[in-house]
C-alpha cells in the first residue's frame, strides 16, 4: 500500500544516501537532519535541518516549527548508537512506528544486555566481573584462557584484546585502571563467525540473510570478508529461533537487527552481539542485493511505514551455484605504511560489483585502530563452482597491496 508524506532521515551523509534515495524512489518527501551543511543527502531533500543527529530535543523542536502540507509518516536511520536513539525518540514523539527509547537504550549497554540474555537462556560467552582493582589478582586466577577484553561501547573492532596468561591480563587491567562497567571481559569462543540481518515487525522476526564472516587471526580480529551463501545452512532455523527469543525477552517492536554469532566445531551457537541497527560492512548496500533479488532499504522503509516486510526465499536467489563476497584488504599486524595497490582483471566467470579504495597511499596504519585501518574493499561474484576460500585468494590477487 503506497503512502504519501514526509520521511525524516536522521543523517544525510554518504552512508545515509541509499536510504534517502530509496525514499525518493518510493515517492516520499525527505526531511534530512545533519550537522554538516554540505552533506550529500541534502541535495535530495525537500527540507534540511542543520543540527547534530545526537541533539534529539533540538531536532524535535525544529520539526515542530515546520509548516508541512503532508504528514510525517516515518523516521529512519542508517547510522548507529545515539543516532538510533534519536530516531526512536522522534518516532515516539510523533506517534510513528518504531521501538520505544527505553527498550533500545538497553542494547547500548552491551555488558548488561549480554548478562540479561545469558540469564534467560541465550547461549553467550562466560563473562567475568570485578568491583575493585584489588580484586584483579584473584579474578585472573579464575579465568579460562584465552580470554577477550573489549570496551562495552566498542565499534568497528576498536579496543579488542586477547590474553593468554593471567600475568598479561592483570598487567593490562591495571594499566587501563579498568572499571567493571566500562569493559567486557569474557571467555574466547573458538569457532566460525556468522552475521544475521533481519527485521522485527510487530515483535516478530523476519530473517533477511546469514552471511559467513572471516577475520584476521590476530586481535582486534579485523573483518576481511563477508560471504553468501553461508556454509552453515542447517543452523538457519536455530538462528531464527534465537533471534525471536531475544525479541520476546527484550521487547523489541519494529526495527532492523544485526547479530553476530559464533559456531563452534561441535555445532554450539553463541551470541556475540546483537544491535537494533541496519549494520555496516556493505552488507545491506551491496552484498544482499547482489546475491538476492531483494531490496533491503525498500523493506526497511516498509517496516517503519507499517507495510509488511518481505522474507527472502528460494525465489529471491539471482543465480544458483554462485558465491558472492565482500572482501577487505588489511595490513599485517602492527604499524605499517600503505605503499601501493596493483589491480588486475577478474577471471572468467567472476564479476566485480564493488571496487573502492579506502586509504590513500602513504597512510600510516595501525591494526589496533580496528577496521579503520583497512585499505581496500571489493565485491566479487563467482559463477564457478569453487570453494569460498579460493574466491578469497582470487580477490587478494586482484588487489595486490604492498605495505612496509
Amino acid at each position: 500500500m503506497f503512502k504519501s508524506g514526509y520521511f525524516i532521515s536522521i543523517g544525510a551523509g554518504k552512508n545515509q544516501l541509499p536510504l534517502i534515495l530509496k525514499s525518493k524512489e518510493l515517492g516520499l518527501k525527505v526531511i534530512a537532519v545533519d550537522y554538516n551543511g554540505d552533506a550529500l543527502g541534502f541535495s535530495y531533500s525537500e527540507i534540511k535541518i542543520i543540527q547534530s543527529i545526537h541533539d534529539f530535543r533540538k531536532i524535535y523542536a525544529a520539526i515542530l516549527k515546520l509548516f508541512l502540507q503532508e504528514p510525517i509518516i516515518a523516521v529512519g536511520v542508517r547510522s548507529y548508537g545515539k543516532a538510533v536513539l534519536t530516531a526512536s525518540y522522534l518516532s515516539e514523539k510523533l506517534n510513528l512506528i518504531g521501538t520505544s527509547l527505553t527498550v533500545l537504550k538497553k542494547f547500548y549497554n552491551k555488558k548488561l544486555m549480554k548478562a540479561f540474555l545469558g540469564e534467560n537462556g541465550i547461549s553467550v560467552p562466560v563473562s567475568y566481573n570485578w568491583k575493585y582493582f584489588r580484586d584483579f589478582p584473584d579474578l585472573v586466577k579464575t579465568i579460562s584462557y584465552p580470554c577477550i577484553l573489549k570496551p562495552v561501547d566498542t565499534i568497528a573492532k576498536l579496543g579488542i584484546e586477547v590474553f593468554r596468561t593471567s600475568e598479561s591480563l592483570q598487567l593490562r587491567l591495571t594499566q587501563l585502571k579498568a572499571k567493571n562497567d566500562r569493559f567486557l571481559l569474557e571467555e574466547f569462543i573458538d569457532g566460525a563467525e556468522v552475521t544475521v540481518l533481519g527485521f522485527v515487525q510487530n515483535k516478530k522476526f523476519t530473517l533477511v540473510s546469514i552471511s559467513d564472516k572471516v577475520t584476521t587471526g590476530f586481535p582486534p580480529f579485523l573483518e576481511l570478508s563477508h560471504r553468501l551463501p553461508t556454509i552453515y545452512p542447517k543452523i538457519k532455523g536455530e538462528l531464527r529461533l534465537i533471534c525471536q527469543n531475544i525479541i520476546q525477552l527484550t521487547g523489541l517492536e519494529n526495527c532492523p537487527i544485526v547479530a553476530e554469532f559464533k559456531v563452534t566445531p561441535r555445532g554450539q551457537i553463541y551470541l556475540i552481539e546483537i544491535m537494533p541497527e541496519i549494520g555496516g560492512e556493505y552488507l545491506a548496500d551491496f552484498l544482499i542485493p547482489e546475491f538476492y533479488s531483494y531490496d533491503y532499504f525498500k523493506n526497511y522503509l516498509n517496516l517503519i511505514m507499517g507495510i509488511p516486510v518481505a522474507p527472502i526465499d528460494n525465489k529471491s536467489l539471482r543465480k544458483k551455484e554462485t558465491i558472492s563476497q565482500i572482501c577487505f584488504i588489511a595490513p599485517q599486524a602492527g604499524v605499517s605504511k600503505f605503499i601501493s595497490l596493483n589491480k588486475s582483471l577478474p577471471s572468467i566467470g567472476e564479476k566485480v560489483f564493488l571496487d573502492h579504495q579506502l586509504k590513500d597511499f602513504g597512510t600510516l596504519l595501525n591494526t589496533k585502530e580496528g577496521n579503520a585501518c583497512r585499505v581496500q574493499v571489493a565485491g566479487v561474484t563467482s559463477s564457478n563452482k569453487i570453494k569460498p576460500e579460493e574466491l578469497d585468494i582470487t580477490i587478494r590477487k586482484m588487489y595486490d597491496a604492498k605495505f612496509e
